[in-house]
């Protein structure tokens, strides 16, 4: 292509030598060897890095990763790892692993905690003053809006206009349900509509409309979403896979392992430890009390 080409001091052996190759060309001016330096570093970023740039306003952005997160980049075909601090343009689609959660942070300010096995969208408003849209396919996401009536959630069985400031949406294979911890929700598919309030929720079959579900405590809905601190050495292998579950707000599968040890070993201490930390985080304090007297107990 080029007659000649000087190689760079730095970056490439021997930079007095040139290297003559057949071609219309008899020289290169040196900004031609940057621009193709350029290309070059830009061939081996990251796609998600990348991508990122590619639309002028981002409508959203990741924050906290623990596990694993991938994202489909508009019309990409293929899903690539995304991380902390990687934005995302309207079309944009992301997928939470099995053993992960993750945090979005929309352009609003409005926060998303997404659970393990969701998948969503972004989707931007048309008009710059109307709402921004997460299409939901699967998972859980526990949704904190600051600003009243700035998102819409959508999924395959109802759709949510969104009010209030913190509610949760899950996504199963035949169902959706809505639960509002505060504010208002108002839930609609094309055979009705229900406005949810605080302390209210609601479940949308496949075929119906929407209809008020009563929860006794709404809040277990969420406990994938707190932190648990570990607090056990890690060389325990007995107990090792429990603190990693509790790590991602594995809650229900940590509890069933615990179980499972307790039946095997009645006075491991170590186990009862765990779950009252789980109880303590759960805000269930005389039970975790009463745990933790027995941890004690057995490992003075």
């Amino acid at each position: 292509m080029f007659d000649s080409i000087t190689l760079l001091p730095g970056i490439f052996p021997n930079p007095q030598k040139q290297y003559r190759a057949h071609g219309c060309f008899s020289f290169v001016y040196p900004a031609c060897c940057h621009l193709l330096l350029c290309l070059l570093i830009m061939a081996c970023l990251p796609r998600s890095i990348q991508a990122s740039e590619q639309c002028e306003h981002w409508i959203a952005r990741s924050g906290a990763v623990e596990g694993t997160m991938l994202v489909l980049r508009g019309s990409s075909n293929t899903w690539t790892t995304t991380i902390a601090t990687d934005k995302y343009c309207p079309g944009d689609k992301i997928r939470v692993g099995r053993l992960s959660r993750a945090t979005v942070i929309m352009a609003n300010e409005s926060i998303l905690r997404l659970g393990p096995n969701t998948t969503l969208s972004f989707i931007r408003g048309q008009q710059k003053d109307q709402r921004a849209l997460v299409r939901i396919f699967n998972g859980v996401v526990n949704f904190f809006s600051r600003i009243p009536k700035s998102l819409n959630v959508q999924t395959p069985f109802v759709n949510g206009s969104v009010e209030g400031t913190e509610f949760l949406v899950q996504v199963e294979d035949d169902e959706a349900s809505i639960i509002v911890f505060k504010g208002l929700v108002k839930a609609s598919n094309n055979l009705g509509n229900l406005d949810i309030a605080s302390g209210q929720s609601m479940v949308a079959k496949k075929g119906k409309a929407p209809e008020y579900k009563t929860i006794i405590h709404p809040r277990d809905a969420v406990h994938w979403a707190l932190y648990y601190p570990i607090v056990l050495d890690s060389q325990l292998t007995a107990i090792s896979h429990v603190d990693d579950l509790l790590k991602v707000g594995q809650v229900d599968e940590a509890e069933t392992e615990i179980n499972r040890l307790l039946e095997k070993e009645p006075d491991n201490s170590n186990a009862y430890t765990i779950k009252s930390i789980i109880a303590l985080v759960q805000d269930r304090k005389e039970e975790a009390l009463a745990l933790a007297g027995k941890a004690v107990q057995l490992n003075p």
